[in-house]
């Protein structure tokens, strides 16, 4: 689980990454949820994104996730 100050200021910098390098959030169920565009609305420990393969709103909190991945890369807290 990780704090919602850290979840969306390190959603935040990986977003405004330049080059924007595609990642997940991990979730503590094991779901992964892919952020393939920096396109999300972040805050207070929640994020919400329109899926690129289906158009369905995502959205996530803080609680839920265990930590973000970049493919190739370990865990990014």
């Amino acid at each position: 689980m990780i704090d919602s100050n850290e979840f969306d200021s390190t959603l935040r910098r990986l977003i405004y990454a330049e080059p924007f390098v595609p990642f997940y959030a991990e979730l503590a169920d094991g779901r992964k949820i892919w952020i393939r565009q920096p396109v999300l609305v972040i805050g207070n420990g929640r994020a919400s994104l329109i899926d690129s393969d289906d158009g369905a709103l995502v959205s996530f909190t803080h609680d839920e996730v265990v930590g973000f991945h970049q493919t190739g890369q370990g865990v990014m807290v």
